[in-house]
């Protein structure tokens, strides 16, 4: 699990720097939902779907 939170917080701070990058929230989206974070998780999912302008 330590990895996991890890990863969340590794793409949280890509996102920061680059929050056009849909994969960014995809892969963030897959750690939140491995830690249980299931609302989290889904937030991602639709984040990642979005056009670039619509993601912030």
């Amino acid at each position: 699990m330590p990895n996991t939170i890890e990863a969340v917080a590794d793409f949280t701070e890509a996102i920061r720097f680059d929050p056009n990058r849909p994969d960014f929230y995809l892969h963030r989206g897959f750690a939140y939902e491995a830690l249980g974070r299931k609302d989290e998780a889904a937030d991602d999912y639709r984040r990642a779907k979005r056009p670039d302008k619509e993601r912030d």
